[in-house]
């Protein structure tokens, strides 16, 4: 597992960020939108990432805290949502704002994410505990 990358930032753009480390190794780590702000291009980053492993697919996911990874994984547990859909999930707010949402029920802020819909919305998110 790979679970943080440390190097200078290289690039910043739609949701990926690449980090190149001292030993000369490149990774492309998916980030939420509201994550980017955290790294700037051509500083130095500690990105703490969650490796998704499919078939044919060794995909990084990056994260600006330690709370952000935790409700990430979280994410993971519900039925029907993956690594992608749980990265842009993260895209609608802070931690906290998307954990009282849940708190509240409130599903109308969960679906403004593509990929959830009123189908696993009903059935998911009410297992998801702050």
């Amino acid at each position: 597992m790979i679970s943080i990358v440390k190097g200078k930032v290289i690039s910043n753009f739609a949701g990926k960020l690449v980090v190149l480390t001292a030993g000369g190794v490149g990774y492309e780590i998916m980030i939420s939108a509201s994550a980017g702000k955290n790294w700037l291009v051509g500083g130095e980053a500690e990105i703490l990432t969650y490796l998704a492993v499919r078939e044919g697919a060794l995909d990084l996911y990056g994260f600006a805290s330690e709370s952000e990874k935790e409700l990430f994984e979280k994410f993971l547990l519900v039925s029907g949502i993956g690594p992608k859909t749980a990265i842009h999930l993260l895209s609608l707010g802070s931690v906290s704002e998307i954990s009282s949402a849940i708190g509240r029920a409130d599903l109308a802020y969960l679906t403004n994410v593509s990929g959830i819909g009123k189908k696993n919305r009903r059935k998911n998110f009410g297992g998801i505990k702050k």
